[in-house]
């Protein structure tokens, strides 16, 4: 592997930490910190010059604070200054580096992220048999387990000029033996370079064709059960012998079950956004916080939980589900009275959805109200619970027929069901399979709205393809 020498009067050149002073500055101009650096900034990026080039440059302290998003992490935040030296060096050694890591690496690197890390991972699903296992790993505290000595030789593998690392390596330093800052500019190029052999262990040692990792999270798609455990096996001892870390969990599970990465749920055909960003959006919208509805809108813009997320900010609200039981007597059959819709300002309809245990369940939208019921018939409004959803959902007729008009038309427009399987398989027409699954993905999208229409789906609940 070549490596790069005299990069450190590059990096710490007076012109280079003027541009990094530029980059630092970026969303920081109305902190006092950057007021305060501003304020004498030839004395200040002069003071620095000075310090790197004589040896005496130290980090200043952190400051500490906690988050809980949703985990705890404890997050060091640098002076501002060091700021701009890590700026510097991000600068100049970034582009080294992004080299060295493969195309499916997506996070912290400029033009990757989490659409398009999930992006690929539907597209990867899509690739395989619905009954194929995909293998889903995560590192156990990765942040804090990383091994400096490690780090840094992994680091001199690329650059070859000590002066520089040893600068580098001021940004690693916590007070425990192990472990790197959450927080710092080069503790993301850092986690990168870190997890950087495993990629091409799995890639060019374990072969395998579709995989994706984002930060610690990391996925094999497309094994049988059988691999599945073979290749943990081999990963734990790989990570475990060349990385001393270990794993935090791992999740074997069929591609027709989907998958649980970078914040969305995703199938070969639809993707939700998580349960907990669906709270997050609801609570923001309560509390009008502009930036964070259209950070999470974003987030879910391609995705089936946007016509959820779009009814609430709307102030629209949902269909409300009800219960009740039918009263037969001697003469009589008592059951929902439903208004005059020709009388009503609307298109929306009662719907009968199914009949459990006795009970009948009835959806009715937000813009119907429901006429005076006959004493007998005792109507309660019930709150879906995940399962009890499930159960209306397997037992209603009117749901199966929006099901069935889905499987219709798709197979109106594609009856070789076959072909479509070769495609696939073969790669040999990527053009008609994309336009395929564009197809079978709105197709979808369709009957997911018609039963959100019934308060039957809230743009996050876990579903089983309606398509096989």
């Amino acid at each position: 592997m070549k490596r790069v020498g005299n990069l450190f009067d590059i990096v710490f050149s007076k012109n280079n930490f003027y541009l990094a002073y530029l980059d630092a500055r970026k969303g920081k101009r109305k902190k006092r910190a950057c007021f305060e650096f501003e304020k004498n900034l030839g004395a200040e990026l002069d003071a620095l010059y000075q310090e790197i080039h004589n040896g005496t440059y130290l980090p200043q302290p952190y400051f500490k604070f906690v988050v809980y998003e949703p985990k705890e992490r404890i997050i060091h935040a640098p002076a501002f200054k060091d700021i701009v030296v890590q700026h510097a060096i991000y600068r100049i050694v970034y582009s080294i580096f992004n080299k060295t890591f493969i195309s499916t690496s997506f996070a912290c690197r400029v033009g990757y992220g989490t659409h398009k890390a999930s992006d690929y991972t539907q597209k990867a699903l899509r690739q395989y048999d619905a009954d194929l296992y995909t293998l889903k790993l995560d590192i156990r505290k990765f942040f804090y387990s990383i091994n400096r000595n490690i780090l840094r030789s992994l680091i001199e593998r690329k650059i070859k000029d000590k002066r520089l690392v040893d600068v580098m390596m001021l940004f690693t330093v916590m007070d425990s033996p192990i472990g790197i800052p959450i927080g710092n500019l080069l503790s993301q190029i850092y986690a990168l370079i870190y997890l950087n052999p495993l990629d091409h262990f799995v890639k060019r040692t374990l072969k395998i064709k579709h995989y994706v990792r984002y930060v610690d999270d990391f996925i094999l798609f497309g094994l049988t059960r059988d691999e599945c455990l073979k290749y943990r096996i081999q990963i734990v001892e790989f990570i475990r012998d060349k990385l001393k870390l270990e794993l935090s969990k791992s999740t074997i599970q069929k591609v027709k079950r989907g998958i649980n990465f970078v914040g969305y749920r995703t199938w070969k055909t639809k993707r939700f956004i998580r349960k907990y960003s669906l709270y997050k959006f609801k609570k923001m919208v309560k509390k009008g916080k502009l930036e964070s509805i259209a950070s999470l809108l974003g987030h879910a813009k391609r995705t089936n939980s946007l016509f959820y997320m779009l009814k609430i900010l709307k102030g629209a609200k949902m269909p409300k589900i009800y219960r009740y039981k039918k009263v037969v007597d001697e003469f009589t059959t008592y059951s929902l009275v439903e208004p005059d819709y020709n009388l009503l300002e609307t298109d929306s309809k009662i719907t009968e959805l199914c009949n459990l245990e006795g009970e009948t369940y009835v959806s009715v939208p937000d813009d119907i109200t429901l006429p005076e019921q006959p004493k007998q018939i005792v109507l309660s409004e019930i709150i879906l619970t995940d399962g009890l959803k499930e159960q209306i959902k397997k037992t209603s007729v009117h749901v199966q027929l929006i099901n069935q008009r889905v499987k219709d038309r798709i197979a109106e427009q594609y009856s070789e069901a076959d072909e479509i399987k070769a495609l696939r398989k073969e790669n040999v027409d990527k053009v008609a399979f994309d336009k395929y699954n564009a197809f079978v993905n709105g197709c979808c999208t369709w009957g997911y709205e018609e039963k959100a229409k019934l308060g039957l789906e809230d743009g996050i609940i876990e579903l089983t393809d309606v398509v096989a």
